[in-house]
């Protein structure tokens, strides 16, 4: 297995027709203003060490924060360091992840979290041998390699539990369905202040809004519209109690038409007002309420302590059909 360095100092670019298409390719992006671009149909892992970096597939930006990984398989990626910062990316064609066999890479699924330990180790062992000949030997490229996927698998196990709730006779098939479903948890994240509407993640996963509803429900235990509501209602949670953002503009970042329409949303959600909990704190992790803010792939949401917050922190009229 060979991988090829790539070095992005300052304004500097990487056009994809730059990138080697015959192996892996390790781009260590470092300083402002740098960018590149992902050919469509590569599997690439972008980790930031410091800054931010944002990227962009078809018309969907989104921002990567220090210390978190995006793992894409969806199209073509762009990247750009708006301010100072440093980051890696390993990406190549699917042949190139898994070299010796046409079968295709099932083991690593689109997602972006924070980066453990496990996954960070290996990238940077990897970004190091392009500085050391003797490390660049092909069958310790190889291990090193393994040892990135299998942490990945790992670290990824609750999204593949998923799979065995998803349609499909085969695991080809199942994995489509998941990685469809995939895509529409990326566009609610991407989209959250936006309310992106039924009909075009639906049609983001090539399914009618009523099966994109039905289906969703089947693998997750919740609808789309359940899960974006509980996604603010989270991100209402970090700018109470982790900023002194003013409650009038933290309503109006999550769209809420008002601050009092905020305001009795939070106060359903956590029982108690805005003020308060960013003076005296929410209840500790664990508790009723705080499940109901946890990780898409850690809890399923009781149905009706689901719709009760979804009807508090989703505009009215923008419910999606409980098909």
């Amino acid at each position: 297995m060979r991988v090829q360095h790539h070095l992005l100092h300052g304004s500097q670019s990487l056009a994809p027709a730059t990138l080697d298409s015959e192996c892996l390719n390790l781009v260590r992006g470092r300083g402002r203003g740098n960018r590149m671009q992902v050919p469509a149909g590569w599997i690439s892992l972008c980790v930031v060490l410091s800054g931010c970096l944002e990227l962009r597939s078809q018309d969907t930006d989104w921002p990567l924060s220090r210390g978190r990984y995006q793992l894409w398989l969806e199209g073509s990626l762009r990247c750009a360091s708006h301010g100072h910062g440093w980051w890696l990316m390993l990406t190549g064609p699917a042949t190139a992840w898994h070299p010796g066999t046409r079968a295709p890479v099932t083991d690593m699924l689109p997602w972006e979290a924070a980066c453990p330990r496990a996954v960070m180790r290996p990238l940077v062992r990897l970004a190091r041998s392009g500085r050391r000949a003797e490390a660049q030997d092909p069958a310790t490229v190889a291990g090193i390699v393994a040892d990135l996927r299998h942490a990945i698998f790992e670290h990824q196990q609750d999204l593949h539990t998923h799979l065995q709730r998803c349609s499909g006779r085969t695991r080809l098939r199942r994995q489509q369905t998941l990685l469809r479903l995939l895509r529409v948890q990326h566009l609610i994240r991407c989209h959250l202040e936006d309310h992106m509407a039924l009909g075009r993640l639906a049609a983001s996963a090539s399914y009618s809004p009523c099966h994109l509803v039905r289906l969703y429900r089947n693998v997750f235990g919740e609808t789309p519209n359940e899960y974006a509501a509980r996604l603010r209602c989270q991100r209402a949670r970090e700018l109470v109690c982790g900023t002194s953002m003013p409650v009038c503009e933290i309503a109006e970042t999550l769209g809420f038409e008002s601050e009092s329409a905020f305001c009795r949303a939070f106060k359903q959600a956590f029982g108690c007002t805005a003020t308060s909990a960013r003076r005296d704190g929410l209840p500790a992790p664990g508790s009723a309420t705080d499940r109901m803010t946890a990780s898409p792939s850690s809890v399923m949401l009781e149905g009706g302590g689901s719709m009760a917050i979804a009807q508090g922190w989703l505009p009215r009229g923008e419910l999606l059909p409980e098909a």
